[in-house]
């Protein structure tokens, strides 16, 4: 009788950790994809997101949008960040990267980009000196890079990840 009750008291215990789990799971879920290959091209009033080997979630608007699945390059909510009672919006794309990145930002100055590698290496440092700024990866290894952006008085003012890859 006693391993019965231990049994059914293991039980109980595992199913309310397994339900905790999914609810955190799904109350910290992130708008991400990962992917080995990625892209943005442009010509004229034509522009092409692109990422390789995501499942295939159409949207079809009657304006010409037409997105397919999970990276929505143009459509999505890009962060403001806000400074001494300003907000401006950053917008960095494509994510996954591989030979460049754009940084759109509606900061009215200069900003300055810092890139490191996993180990905390500064392996790139770009001044921002316009709306939309070309950021070079094609010379880093594929990897996960941790970025931020400071004014040019050194104050932090945005934090991000960018995926850089083979393709």
């Amino acid at each position: 009788m006693k391993p019965t009750i231990l049994l059914n008291i293991l039980a109980l215990c595992t199913l309310i950790a397994t339900a905790g789990t999914s609810a955190r799971a799904q109350a910290i879920f992130d708008l991400e994809v990962v992917a080995t290959a990625g892209g943005c091209d442009n010509s004229g009033n034509f522009l092409l997101d692109w990422t390789l080997g995501e499942l295939a979630v159409e949207s079809l608007d009657g304006n010409a949008l037409l997105t397919q699945g999970f990276h929505q390059g143009g459509s999505g909510v890009n962060p403001t960040v806000e400074i001494a009672g300003k907000s401006f919006e950053v917008a960095l794309f494509p994510n996954p990267a591989n030979e460049y990145f754009f940084v759109e930002h509606g900061y009215p100055g200069t900003l300055m980009l810092q890139l490191y590698n996993a180990f905390g290496q500064l392996v790139l440092t770009q001044t921002l000196d316009s709306p939309v700024t070309q950021v070079k990866t094609a010379h880093l290894p594929p990897a996960t890079y941790y970025g931020n952006l400071r004014s040019t008085a050194g104050q932090h003012l945005y934090a991000f990840k960018i995926l850089k890859t083979a393709f």
